[in-house]
């Protein structure tokens, strides 16, 4: 098939949620023949299922041709971020009663916390009310 310019002539309408896969995709021709290329004037249906390049066609490869990969339209929900301070049960070396919450408190993480090593981390490393755990 002979190609047509490279000039567009139209921009396409996409509905749907998807990711070009592979990501910036293009054919063997080069970077300009590449989905926003097919996607307009029909060269889908007319080139989509030839030039394949990083092992797929406009077809398979381009959201604008029915390819790519499809994204939900649901809403993402993100699972609360647990965090745990490690070691467990942590407290400096001077005693218990010096443990992450008592570190979490009244600027202690900024002041202490990089300082009383216990158990390989200090505060700020092991506390997650000090950024780390």
């Amino acid at each position: 098939s002979t190609r047509p310019s490279l000039s567009p002539s139209s921009v396409p309408t996409e509905s749907r949620l998807c990711v070009d896969s592979p990501q910036g995709w293009f054919d063997p021709d080069g970077a300009a023949f590449n989905c926003a290329w097919y996607g307009q004037d029909g060269r889908c249906a007319e080139f989509g299922n030839d030039y394949a390049n990083l092992g797929a066609t406009a077809i398979q490869a381009c959201c604008s041709c029915g390819g790519g990969i499809p994204l939900s339209a649901a809403p993402s929900i993100t699972p609360p971020v647990i965090c745990e301070d490690l070691p467990h049960g942590w407290f400096d070396p001077d005693g218990e009663a010096y443990n992450c919450a008592w570190y979490g408190q009244d600027g202690r993480c900024t002041e202490f916390g990089s300082d009383y090593e216990n158990l390989g981390a200090t505060a700020n490393a092991a506390c997650c009310s000090c950024g780390g755990g």
